[in-house]
């Protein structure tokens, strides 16, 4: 059964066969290629700003070989670790991620999560996260109408 748990952010270990990466067993090489490809930064700078994650938002967890694995919110999970420990960082991306962490000063050092006993368990969550709206059971996009409501635009605005 899956708990709900607050872990050490710098203990995570990122996950090594991530769908948003091929197979990748080093953990500096994982943190690469979010940079590259995932907006790592983009999304560093928007935590350093409002000071935290969403909390509507958990990451998901799995012990494996003695270790966390974030299974859900590897992107959090290195925007966070880079933020407090910025040397994490390849060469090139280290200056960007000492300045947002100078900038914001103290970041939180844990986050909530869910520690799932396997991969198994937590794979039905991850697929309603990820895989679009699935028919209702995922997650809906609004539409303009439904934006416009939640935003506070007049109806005649459409």
């Amino acid at each position: 059964m899956a708990k709900r748990g607050t872990f050490e952010i710098l203990d995570i270990y990122l996950d090594t066969i991530n769908p948003r990466h091929d197979p990748i067993t080093d953990q500096p090489k994982i943190i690469e290629a979010l940079l590259k490809n995932e907006k790592v930064k983009q999304l560093a700078k928007d935590i350093a700003e409002t000071g935290a994650t969403s909390p509507l938002e958990l990451i998901g967890v799995v012990k494996e070989r003695g270790h966390l694995v974030a299974v859900e919110g590897n992107r959090r999970t290195c925007a966070l670790q880079l933020l407090l420990d910025p040397d994490r960082c390849p060469t090139a991306d280290k200056e960007y991620f000492k300045k947002l962490a100078d900038k914001v000063g103290g970041m939180p050092t844990t986050i909530e999560g869910i520690l799932f006993k396997n991969r198994e368990e937590a794979k039905p969550w991850q697929e309603r996260r990820h895989s679009g709206e699935m028919g209702g059971v995922g997650a809906r996009p609004w539409k303009p109408d439904q934006r416009t409501r939640f935003f506070g635009g007049s109806q005649d605005s459409l």
